[in-house]
């Protein structure tokens, strides 16, 4: 150090001076800058959570009235039968068919009540049919049937043509069919877990 000029001193004095400020920057002011940024991105992150809290939040009344509204008026209570008893739901099957056979031309010719399953949460209610009709008032009974409300299936369909007669008159309406068929609907069961 003594070989150098006061001007090399100084300089070198400036040059250290400006080291030190450096790794004071480089170790101190850098790492709390970086801190501030991500913080910065932290609070706004933050923010933009919080706002779409509060709008979630103030739609809270709104969604609690329509899942009351929707547990009020349960979809399912027009598909399945009102009756709370599977007698009473036997007994407005039969009505129901009878109804419909006649009304589409056809005849009854008796129902008896098959023994209630249950099944998955609901109780099935089945009532045996025979009646009797033409082609059109089986197709206007199995459709009136299926495609209302309550939801109703029918299965186990026998079809049986009555027997042909061998000399036909013009005015002879077409041959009757004998037709057997079993009609379901479902029912809540009262024992089921809701």
């Amino acid at each position: 150090m003594e070989g150098l000029s006061i001007g090399q001193r100084r300089a070198l004095a400036v040059l250290l001076l400006l080291a030190v400020v450096a790794l004071g920057v480089r170790g101190v002011a850098m790492p709390i800058a970086g801190a501030w940024l991500e913080n910065r991105d932290t609070i706004a992150q933050m923010e933009d959570s919080i706002a779409r809290y509060a709008r979630l939040s103030a739609q809270v009344d709104d969604l609690r009235q329509t899942v009351a509204a929707l547990d009020e008026s349960d979809a399912l209570d027009a598909l399945v039968l009102p009756q709370a008893s599977a007698p009473l739901a036997a007994a407005a099957l039969q009505e129901r068919v009878k109804a419909v056979v006649t009304a589409s031309g056809g005849a009854l010719t008796s129902t008896q009540v098959l023994p209630a399953e249950t099944e998955r949460g609901f109780r099935r209610v089945t009532v045996n049919v025979r009646m009797t009709g033409s082609i059109e008032a089986l197709q206007e009974v199995l459709h009136t049937l299926e495609s209302g409300a309550p939801y109703l299936v029918t299965d186990d369909v026998v079809i049986l043509a009555r027997g042909a007669r061998k000399r036909r008159r013009a005015a002879d309406p077409t041959d009757l069919l004998d037709v057997r068929f079993n009609l379901s609907g479902y029912m809540r069961d009262a024992g089921a877990p809701a």
